[in-house]
């Protein structure tokens, strides 16, 4: 209470005006409480030197004594005050206490410790004093706030820009947290420090707490609600508040099958999601199962890159993954009842032209390829054996029944009597194959060679053994054939004969007989 002090020395130096039965009342400020008692001194100041006796010493002048105080919180009032001047001497009085900020006004600000403080005397002559202000600062620290990610890295870039906010309360209270400051927090950073924050509100200390918040909500669609350790702190115990978001996943299984529903081994797809660089590579397992795990929030492509052996018609579908709040994930996919159906590549067929005996390749043979459906049975294709007894035919052949007809034989062979008919299924197998004639052995069980993708068409081969024409037949014995080549022989004989002796004759010189 200097300034008090000095108010009222002032005062014992500029008047010399008597103050009789008057009264001062000094009333406490709304920011401040009363923490001592009150203090009283008589002061006398003579020829410029200020002389101050303390209450309930030897000297204490007698006006000092007759001061009738009354010490309340909030008021100090002191009635009959009698002041003047004797013996050139001026007289006045001094009180002194101690008052505090109250802790809602301890935040650096100047508060003022009074209300309007007067001295009134008799005559309603009124003298004010100044009032004197105080602040408090409170003790300040820092407190860090660490940002962690279980998401592998942001492998498939979900993370959101984020906000932190910094609240604080009273420690041990019920108040309502009130927001100090905030940071905003990039997808990758991962710590800030808010510094200069305050360690105590007058005596108490004050404990904090952050807060993840992010666009439409506080908590990154996607994520588990953040995790806070500790929950709160305060300045000195724990100055680091991690913050923890954990990534959360979904799980999609599906079956890569035939059009029959043979569960197909061998396939691969690839999962892309929008907005993302990363990628899977799942395959079919034995059971034709494809499983695609940790999937998190967002829109995803997945096509098939590699088709099951013998198979074709590459499958492409999309997956939605989307966050459902307290129940976690929700996903959906476009692919009908979770079945990937491949169907059969067509089949290229080849027929090999062989000797039945001597397996010799015959060329020149003309076959014809009709699909069996039904009572109509259609065209597809026709073609000559090479000249090493190959023929292959272009058009493919997709699964169905089929059959296969030699429409000319090669020449020198027989034509085959009966037709090879056989079925392609669309799990990869040939079933049901018969050559239907009796002239030569043509039955075999030819396997469909499934080919990888290397190969627009997998691959059939049958064998068609021919049986040679047979030779002219020689006419029988004693027939009228031998007879007639024995008499043409003997004149034949007869003649040369003849020719023979006509020509002796005449190296002789004529006929003797003549």
């Amino acid at each position: 209470m200097t300034e008090l002090q000095s108010a009222l020395d002032k005062i014992l130096q500029i008047t010399s005006s008597k103050i009789i039965d008057g009264i001062l009342t000094d009333p406490m400020g709304d920011a401040v409480t009363r923490i001592s008692d009150v203090t009283m001194a008589a002061l006398t100041l003579n020829n410029g030197t200020l002389t101050v006796t303390e209450a309930n010493s030897e000297n204490y002048p007698e006006y000092a004594e007759n001061v009738q105080p009354t010490f309340t919180e909030d008021k100090i009032v002191l009635e009959k005050v009698t002041l003047g001047a004797e013996n050139g001497a001026q007289e006045g009085l001094r009180i002194t206490y101690l008052v505090a900020l109250k802790d809602d006004y301890r935040n650096g600000n100047f508060y003022p410790t009074n209300k309007k403080t007067e001295l009134a005397n008799l005559n309603n002559k009124y003298l004010h004093f100044a009032i004197p202000s105080i602040r408090d600062f409170p003790k300040l620290g820092d407190i860090t706030v660490k940002k962690v990610w279980q998401d592998a890295d942001n492998a498939w870039s979900t993370r959101q820009a984020i906000t932190m906010v910094l609240q604080n309360r009273k420690k041990g209270t019920n108040d309502v947290w009130t927001n100090v400051a905030e940071q905003n927090f990039s997808t990758n950073d991962a710590s800030y420090t808010f510094k200069d924050v305050p360690i105590n509100h007058g005596s108490i200390l004050m404990e904090y707490r952050v807060v993840e918040e992010v666009a439409g909500g506080q908590r990154v669609p996607g994520y588990e609600n953040p995790t806070y350790a500790p929950a709160t702190t305060t300045i000195g115990t724990n100055t680091t508040l991690t913050v923890t978001n954990k990534l959360k996943y979904a799980n999609y299984e599906f079956t890569k099958v035939s059009l029959s529903g043979k569960e197909l081994a061998g396939a691969k797809f690839e999962v892309t999601r929008a907005n993302s660089t990363k990628s899977l590579t799942v395959p079919s397992d034995a059971s034709g199962k494809v499983t695609i795990t940790n999937l998190p929030i967002g829109e995803y492509t997945v096509e098939e890159i590699d088709t099951p052996t013998g198979y074709d018609g590459k499958v492409k579908f999309n997956i939605s993954v989307t966050d459902d709040g307290a129940n976690g994930l929700k996903l959906t996919s476009t692919l009908k009842n979770n079945i990937a159906e491949n169907p059969l590549k067509d089949t290229s067929l080849t027929v090999i032209k062989r000797d039945n005996s001597t397996q010799a390749p015959l060329s020149g043979a003309q076959f014809e390829v009709w699909e069996v459906s039904g009572d109509t049975d259609v065209l597809i294709s026709s073609g000559v054996t090479n000249t090493a007894g190959k023929l292959v035919f272009e058009e493919g052949l997709p699964a169905g029944s089929y059959k296969l007809t030699e429409t000319e034989a090669p020449a020198g062979y027989m034509l085959l009597e009966g037709d090879f008919t056989f079925t392609i299924t669309d799990d990869g197998e040939v079933k049901d194959f018969k050559y239907s004639g009796k002239d030569v052995n043509n039955d075999q069980k030819p396997t469909l060679t499934l080919t990888g993708s290397d190969k627009t068409h997998n691959e059939l081969q049958i064998t068609a053994n021919n049986l040679p024409k047979a030779p002219p037949a020689l006419p029988r014995t004693g027939g009228m054939g031998t007879q007639i080549i024995l008499i043409v022989g003997l004149l034949a004989l007869g003649a040369a004969g003849f020719w023979k002796l006509t020509d002796w004759r005449k190296n002789r010189g004529g006929d003797e007989d003549a």
